[in-house]
Formats: structure tokens, sequence, C-alpha cells
């Protein structure tokens, strides 16, 4: 999305764009408190340069991506991936499920 809509064609701002992929599908399925970076909420952060990131394929990690901080702890720097299992599932109740 950032390198198509952003960069390419320009068609969007950076901040529609990071909306589009974090704020907006947590709103969408009522995940209350997540999809957005404000004190006292649960945030996993990207820290990425716009000018370089890509995703190619899903076998191969996206180019640009310099951190991921999951429930504040770097799981992946610079210097790799750093194998941390900080995250937890969170998981979707259909209003068709009983």
């Amino acid at each position: 999305m950032i390198r198509k809509y952003v960069r390419e064609q320009g068609v969007m701002k950076l901040e529609e764009a990071v909306f589009r992929m974090t704020g907006l599908p947590a709103r969408t399925l009522g995940l209350k408190g997540r999809g957005v970076l404000v004190e006292g909420k649960m945030a996993d952060i990207v820290i990425f340069d716009p000018d370089t990131i890509t995703y190619k394929s899903p076998v191969s990690p996206p180019c640009g991506i310099l951190y991921v901080i999951v429930n504040g702890k770097v799981v992946r720097g610079p210097e790799g991936d750093h194998r941390c299992r900080a995250g937890e599932v969170l998981r979707y109740r259909c209003c068709f499920d009983h």
C-alpha cells in the first residue's frame, strides 16, 4: 500500500495508508484500544523507512523495516530477529457465532 499508493501513485498520504493498515481494521473488528498510539493502550509498533519499505511475497520478509516492538519488547531490530514471543492472540467473535 505504501509503495503503490503513497510513493508511486501519490493518491494518499503516508498517515492515511498507515491508518488503513492499523486503526481502521482494529476499529472494523471491534478491537477497542488497538491500532492507535495512545498512552495506556496496548501498542505494537513498526518503525520503518517509508522510502524503502517493500513487500514482495509472503515467504520473504519485507525490506525497510527497522524495528518491530510488541508489547514493549523489541522482537526485530537492525541485528535481526530476536525470537521473542511478546504478543498474544486476539480472537474476533463474529456476530453469528454463539
